[in-house]
């Protein structure tokens, strides 16, 4: 009962807290496209999303391996150990990555976009970006909601405020003013909120080399992850920025942002309040539990969606008056065509996650690798033949299939969990 109560508890704040972020973006959003042309918008996000990128796929897959094992070495008091692991193993994949980071650069440099100025300001705000990952990883796994949607709140209101008084103040709407902005609010979020992090034992000097294979092994798989899950998230952009403009981009962006969040912010509160408990269930082989964990995720899902998908089909023209500039209000028609995407997106999350509990990591690759390629060609084909309807109507589509072929494979998992359950009984 006393666990039953902590979990709600936690989703009551967890849902508080992404609510109040949630305003805050979508604020920040009518603050930005007020102040910064179509063009200027689009641009911004562009950028926005090779941080993104590049901080997802050097730390995400390490920051899976952190919240699969934390609270097994949690309870066994030996956090220190997976800690070390941890930084180790995020070191090794930088050192990596060091070579594709010099290519990347020279070729910016030599097709002249991004700027000098923008790569360098977006050089510091992935550094700034993976520690906020790894920071907020830990304070997930050990359920420590109030900071993790205390730092998302800063963040969320801070960004685009910020950014929109630079803006009047300078009277220059250009991407490094942005930038620039973003880096102030992220690394004023940081020096506050670094200093609750749990702190762990003295660093020890060598980690059991099998803690390093464990890593390496459930990370392995992952590691195209960061990627390919950005391809089939935000590509669609770049996509756009191909056939059609920047301009098209800053209107399609500016619409998916206000469309998608009621979705992602459901996801991420339902995520973030479930994920821990149903880990340790399994780590329990409590599969009653693990299946009430399930089935309330799901419901959350629908229940959330239902609604969302209402509101955007009827209210998609007050919602643009409410929430984006005027010169973004052309295209709010394709607002429902996005939440059907992103309550596909989050329902196929839970299947994933069970994967991940359970040390599939393959099935994980597997399940991003059909909506990576699913988004790119239809995607692609979609936007060339209808322009921005067909980007925004083929969002359903390869989140759809990513669903499918998550919950087949999760499906699998789950049959031989209780396979293995009836064998120990029947002995």
């Amino acid at each position: 009962m006393l666990r039953t109560q902590s979990v709600i508890s936690d989703g009551l704040w967890v849902l508080t807290l992404q609510v109040l972020s949630a305003v805050g973006q979508l604020i920040g959003i009518r603050l930005l496209t007020s102040t910064l042309s179509p063009t200027i918008f689009g641009e911004v996000s562009l950028l926005i999303g090779i941080i993104g990128l590049v901080a997802g796929a050097l730390i995400n897959p390490t920051m899976q391996a952190l919240l699969r094992f934390y609270p097994e070495y949690q309870r066994n008091n030996q956090v220190h150990l997976l800690n070390k692991a941890i930084n180790h193993h995020l070191r090794k994949l930088a050192i990596l990555a060091v070579p594709l980071m010099v290519v990347a650069v020279l070729l910016s440099l030599y097709i002249g976009w991004p700027s000098s100025v923008d790569l360098a300001l977006l050089a510091v705000l992935i550094g700034v970006e993976m520690i906020r990952m790894r920071s907020t990883a830990v304070l997930n796994a050990v359920r420590y909601h109030r900071i993790y949607g205390l730092w998302s709140l800063v963040e969320s209101w801070g960004k685009p405020a910020f950014a929109s008084l630079l803006v009047i103040l300078l009277q220059a709407p250009s991407s490094q003013v942005v930038l620039f902005a973003y880096l102030c609010v992220s690394l004023f979020a940081l020096l506050i909120f670094k200093n609750y992090l749990p702190s762990v034992e003295p660093s020890i000097k060598n980690v059991p080399k099998e803690l390093k294979q464990q890593i390496w092994k459930y990370t392995l798989p992952l590691l195209p992850l960061g990627i390919l899950g950005w391809i089939s998230g935000t590509f669609d952009r770049y996509i756009i920025g191909f056939l059609l403009s920047p301009t098209d981009v800053g209107l399609y962006v500016a619409m998916y942002a206000v469309a998608s969040r009621p979705m992602m912010m459901l996801s991420t509160v339902a995520e973030n309040t479930i994920r821990p408990v149903y880990q340790r269930a399994a780590i329990e082989a409590d599969t009653q539990k693990m299946l009430f964990y399930l089935r309330s995720w799901i419901l959350v899902i629908l229940i959330g969606a239902s609604i969302t998908l209402a509101i955007t089909y009827y209210g998609h023209d007050l919602i643009a008056n409410m929430l984006l500039g005027e010169q973004f209000h052309s295209v709010s028609y394709l607002m429902p065509w996005v939440v059907g995407g992103y309550t596909l997106l989050g329902l196929s999350s839970i299947p994933t996650r069970i994967c991940y509990a359970h040390n599939r990591t393959d099935y994980v690759l597997s399940i991003v690798v059909v909506g990576s390629v699913t988004s790119v060609v239809l995607g692609y084909i979609a936007t060339y033949y209808w322009g921005l309807l067909g980007s925004a109507v083929v969002t359903p589509v390869y989140f759809g299939m990513q669903f499918l072929v998550a919950t087949v494979l999760s499906a699998h998992i789950w049959s031989l969990l209780l396979s293995r359950k009836d064998s120990r009984e029947d002995s």
